[in-house]
């Protein structure tokens, strides 16, 4: 509804006047109030639809268990947090905002084509995107979870570092570019 406020925490925002959380399918329609996910606050999800014209901002933490889709815009600003245990593919990711990180925690997932500023690679499984993202700070890969680039691979930014911290671990030429120019370097 968004008839209250920006603030995502506010009842007033919400049709069942409950605040969601991850067993809540959540839809954001262009609405006068789009919600606001404040600093040192947390939100979240079990999917998120954002239609076209609407946007969601993070300024926090947001949680979302499944998938974020939509036609609309998902900006994770400066020092924001995002989980994501399903695929994303919203239209638009803002995700190159200082110190903010995306995380993809799930299994097999859909990658965002978009740059990053972090960007961690959790869980178990592929995750697959359709082009070659940027990472502008850090990817951190994490456990078993590996990228694979259907048509690409990662660019990195000029101080940008690749971290592995998982034991054991293979790179794959989806994540490892040869030659490594970033100032960052690779740290193991």
């Amino acid at each position: 509804l968004g008839t209250a406020s920006t603030t995502w925490h506010d009842p007033a925002n919400w049709c069942n006047g409950i605040v969601p959380d991850l067993t809540t399918e959540v839809t954001i329609a262009n609405v006068p109030n789009l919600p606001v996910i404040a600093a040192l606050q947390g939100g979240a999800c079990r999917h998120m639809v954002i239609e076209a014209g609407a946007s969601v901002t993070n300024n926090g933490t947001m949680s979302i268990r499944g998938n974020l889709t939509g036609d609309g815009t998902f900006t994770n600003n400066a020092d924001a947090v995002m989980y994501i245990w399903g695929n994303c593919e919203v239209a638009t990711l803002n995700a190159s905002a200082s110190n903010n990180t995306v995380s993809y925690n799930g299994g097999a997932q859909t990658l965002k084509v978009t740059t990053y500023q972090i960007l961690v690679i959790d869980g178990s499984d592929v995750k697959t995107c359709s082009g070659a993202p940027t990472i502008n700070s850090e990817l951190l890969m994490l456990n078993d979870g590996t990228i694979n680039n259907t048509a690409g691979t990662v660019a990195y930014g000029p101080s940008a570092q690749l971290t592995y911290a998982c034991n054991p671990r293979t790179a794959t030429s989806d994540e490892w570019v040869s030659p490594f120019t970033a100032s960052g370097g690779v740290n193991i």
